[in-house]
């Protein structure tokens, strides 16, 4: 799947070599593989940057063109730390995990919870339309289980997601980078892509809040080991 999307969507290397050579050495020093650096030219429109690949033979580092040729050095190299974070704390393999929690999770409840109810439901609808009842009730039954998994994403996965976001972010404390350029380097990349840093978004916490917890972080270092803890 990785080479798949980087041979369609990217090219191999950027096209500012010390920029390269620079977020090469920022690898080396985090002890962190890889297969290549790639520009990211299919996101032409937006700024951003991700990892593809949980081997390190398949793992491809991705810039967006606007994130490389808008944000200065340090800041490039604190959104690298921020994605080989997420890398290095196995999120990518938690969030299938999760995901596959929460169908066991609403399986059960089906059992315990709708199936009890479906004579019920079958009678209700036989009185409205006969022909139909027993597939209303099967509809029925599948749209509360469908609301239940929509209640199940928003907050447990949610909450999941955010975390993972601010653990992330926290990486830049055990990095050679300052923490000020990852919080610039949020607050340039929300700017260009349209979005309000202050409102609150649910599945990685709003830009202002995440520069907000940085900020907290280095004026009082034990907010990291709370977080952690978490």
């Amino acid at each position: 799947f990785p080479f798949l999307v980087v041979t369609c969507w990217s090219k191999k290397g950027l096209e500012n070599n010390n920029l390269e050579n620079t977020l090469k050495n920022l690898c080396k020093n985090l002890k962190f593989q890889y297969s290549s650096l790639r520009t990211w030219n299919q996101l032409k429109n937006s700024t951003n940057a991700a990892i593809l690949g949980i081997f390190s033979f398949s793992r491809f580092i991705l810039f967006s063109p606007s994130l490389l040729q808008s944000l200065k050095e340090e800041e490039v190299q604190a959104i690298l730390c921020h994605e080989i974070a997420h890398q290095k704390k196995k999120h990518l393999l938690f969030y299938p995990l999760v995901l596959l929690i929460g169908f066991l999770i609403i399986n059960y409840l089906t059992q315990v919870i709708f199936y009890p109810l479906t004579p019920f439901f079958e009678l209700y609808f036989f009185y409205k339309s006969w022909s139909l009842s027993t597939h209303l009730t099967a509809l029925t039954n599948l749209a509360l289980s469908f609301l239940m998994f929509l209640l199940y994403f928003r907050t447990f996965f949610g909450f999941v997601s955010r975390n993972f976001e601010r653990q992330a972010d926290s990486f830049i404390f055990q990095s050679p980078i300052a923490p000020k350029h990852l919080q610039n380097a949020l607050l340039k990349a929300s700017s260009l892509n349209g979005e309000d840093p202050s409102l609150h978004n649910w599945h990685h916490y709003g830009i202002q809040e995440r520069v907000d917890f940085i900020e907290k972080c280095k004026r009082n270092p034990n907010e990291l080991e709370k977080h952690e803890n978490k």
